[in-house]
């Protein structure tokens, strides 16, 4: 999983719950980084916070959906709602602090399961 967030507190905090629930984990603290990431190495999630400083998480997605759009995009952010211009590019939409690190994982790994079977 590639997980990017532009807060370093959040982006130790997803990468061990990622970790604990046995994924390989990727970071990135912006969307150019996490762009290059993407390019360079074998990514079969994105996690995205959406509001960063610099390209934002919609920018960054699109920028990695016109690379390989079928790698799945999960939106992690503190916005209640989807934005319009995010259609199409996210697989689901979280709310940091609404869902519980068990429900993540879950969700998580459900959308590995597809990724995996779509690749064999």
């Amino acid at each position: 999983i590639l997980c990017v967030d532009d807060e370093p507190t959040m982006l130790s905090l997803e990468r061990r719950l990622l970790e604990s629930g046995g994924f390989s984990v990727f970071t990135a603290a912006c969307g150019q980084d996490a762009i290059q990431i993407f390019q360079d190495e074998p990514v079969d999630i994105v996690l995205m916070d959406y509001w960063m400083t610099g390209m934002n998480g919609i920018d960054a997605a699109g920028h990695m959906k016109r690379l390989h759009p079928d790698v799945p995009i999960v939106f992690f952010s503190a916005y209640s709602e989807l934005p319009s211009e995010s259609l199409g590019l996210g697989e689901v939409w979280l709310r940091k602090g609404q869902d519980d690190s068990e429900k993540i994982l879950a969700l998580l790994h459900s959308i590995a399961g597809r990724t995996v079977s779509r690749a064999s």
